[in-house]
């Protein structure tokens, strides 16, 4: 049967850089400027004029996107150095006080009240993303096409081999009372048991492909965030807690000892 892929999908096109505070850097960052348009398409090529829906921002660190509320007067600017060396002094005294409470983080001075507030924000701005990777696959995201490959593969395999030890065993005739080679049983049993290990395999990652793709999606943004403010197992416990109370897709999928561990493994890597 042929079918035909169409739709509409949203188009990004860069016309510029501006600094911003990145609150997964937790710093000002350069953001490349995007020019959001509403298209249809063919097969993911766009087909006819677009539809201006407005502008979003693309931390060039992280990769974040945030949206530019609608009015705002943005001027661009021609590269991500200029945007940082210069940047909009209405951005600078707009995040002025997260500045300063990012110093006071630094400094070891927080309250309880502003660290629990600072280990919830991620969450709560990646929990549309969460959801939307529990739905669908990133586009050209390594780690979903990797895991698909994987499952593709592993059930190839189970087949292929299955395949030929069922034949072994059971298409080919037993041997004389002569004949001291191997039986077909004896070699289409063991591939046969081959087989269904790797179904097994292809099941289970089939089953956890969901699983694995939201962390593979969240946990660069959650580790590079969370592991300033180095935070226990037993904290991200409590604030997984409030998601799996409302079944969001972050409560569901993420787990708070992978989660402490990926955070260790990206301070070791970054030297913090």
């Amino acid at each position: 049967m042929f079918v035909i892929w169409w739709g509409t999908q949203i188009d990004r096109t860069r016309i510029g850089f501006v600094a911003n505070f990145c609150p997964i850097c937790r710093e000002l960052r350069p953001f490349r400027l995007m020019r959001l348009e509403r298209v249809n398409h063919v097969y993911n090529q766009a087909i006819g004029p677009g539809q201006f829906t407005g502008h979003s921002i693309l931390c060039c660190t992280c990769d974040l996107e945030l949206a530019v509320p609608e009015g705002s007067k943005v001027q661009p600017l021609a590269s991500p150095e200029e945007a940082l060396r210069a940047p909009d002094p209405a951005v600078t005294a707009l995040h002025q006080p997260r500045i300063e409470l990012e110093k006071r983080r630094t400094e070891g001075r927080l309250s309880a009240a502003e660290r629990t507030e600072m280990l919830e924000e991620p969450f709560a701005l990646l929990e549309s993303m969460a959801s939307s990777a529990a739905r669908v696959a990133p586009k050209h995201h390594a780690d979903a096409v990797n895991s698909q490959v994987r499952t593709i593969g592993y059930l190839f395999g189970a087949m292929t081999i299955g395949s030929v030890g069922a034949a072994c065993a059971y298409g080919i005739p037993p041997p004389r009372r002569w004949d001291r080679g191997p039986s077909g049983k004896q070699v289409g049993y063991p591939l046969m048991a081959i087989g269904v290990l790797l179904l097994l395999a292809a099941v289970y990652f089939f089953v956890t492909a969901t699983r694995r793709r939201v962390r593979s999606v969240l946990h660069p943004f959650l580790t590079r965030a969370l592991s300033p403010l180095a935070p226990t197992v037993e904290e991200l416990d409590q604030v997984l807690e409030k998601y799996r109370g409302r079944k969001s897709a972050i409560g569901r999928y993420l787990g708070a000892s992978e989660l402490h561990l990926a955070n260790q493994e990206f301070a070791r890597r970054n030297g913090r």
